[in-house]
């Protein structure tokens, strides 16, 4: 029974410095960004999943001209710590516009502006420079700096 006992011990503490030593992802969780310039409210949001999947959203209100944009979508990311990189792949088919309304904008512009913002998500954007310190999530995109804090 002492056996027992002792292997039993040893396969926990095992366990335990596995545990401890393994990196988990630090992108995992929400971030976001919310931006108040010229009249401008913009809030983004993404919330990167340990299986490699994320949702975003993003709500816009504009006074000039007058604007409100609320969608949100799903896709799927891949980080490499090492490099330093975060990719992001959304997929159009899952981008969903809960709310356009653009001051003197036809239905059929509309369309056209739905359209549009779901072409952009087509491809794969890579961030660089990416790199967690406290509860901030840095990177560069086409060469901006990009800050989102953890919610």
């Amino acid at each position: 029974m002492k056996k027992f006992a002792f292997i039993s011990t040893c396969l926990c503490a095992m366990f335990v410095a596995l545990f401890a030593c393994s990196k988990s992802n630090p992108l995992v969780g929400k971030w976001g960004l919310d931006i108040d310039q010229l009249g401008t409210d913009v809030d983004v949001e993404y919330v990167f999943n340990s299986d490699g999947t994320m949702q975003f959203s993003c709500d816009m209100e504009a006074e000039s001209p007058k604007m409100s944009i609320d969608m949100e979508g799903k896709g799927k990311y891949t980080y490499d710590e090492g490099a330093k990189t975060l990719k992001i792949t959304i997929d159009p088919a899952t981008i969903e516009l809960k709310e356009l309304d653009v001051e003197s904008l036809g239905e059929g512009l509309k369309d056209m502006v739905v359209e549009s913002i779901k072409k952009q998500y087509v491809s794969e954007e890579t961030y660089t420079d990416v790199e967690v310190v406290d509860n901030t999530l840095n990177m560069s995109f086409k060469g901006r700096k990009v800050s989102l804090k953890s919610k």
